[in-house]
């Protein structure tokens, strides 16, 4: 499967965020990617 470099990014970038051991929602995600999605 091949993962957008946005997406890696976003992902990686929140996980850092919130630390080890949390996780994060696929909302967040897309609340986070949708303003990139709008601009293409």
């Amino acid at each position: 499967m091949t993962v957008s470099p946005d997406l890696r990014a976003t992902l990686l970038s929140l996980l850092a965020q919130r630390g080890p051991d949390k996780t994060i929602y696929p909302s967040e995600v897309a609340r986070a990617l949708s303003p990139k999605i709008g601009a293409n």
